[in-house]
């Protein structure tokens, strides 16, 4: 099973606001929320190969077929194949917890 994906760059910012209650010398409680924001970038598009052996004219010939080229492991079939346009829309995140502790 494959466990990479290529990504293409896109920005995550966010902000995140925590509080922590000390309940007793021993135990504490935190709670939070946090709101963030990702921007659209595409999931596929990789090559199948880098091109490192060259072709004719000195330079990557470009079908990955030669020797010395190396295998793309964020090349997927399934995804970079059908026309490398899989994209993630915007995003925005919302997201809230609550945790107990307890030391000895």
């Amino acid at each position: 099973m494959r466990q990479y994906q290529a990504q293409s760059n896109y920005a995550k910012f966010g902000l995140d606001l925590g509080f922590i209650i000390r309940a007793a010398e021993f135990v504490r409680f935190r709670f939070g929320v946090s709101l963030a924001h990702r921007t659209e970038h595409f999931l596929s598009g990789a090559d199948a190969c880098e091109d490192l052996a060259g072709g004719a004219g000195g330079g990557p010939n470009g079908d990955c077929g030669d020797p010395g080229d190396v295998p793309n492991l964020f090349d997927d079939p399934l995804y970079d194949d059908p026309g490398k346009r899989v994209r993630v829309e915007e995003t925005t995140l919302f997201t809230w917890w609550v945790t107990g502790m307890v030391t000895f």
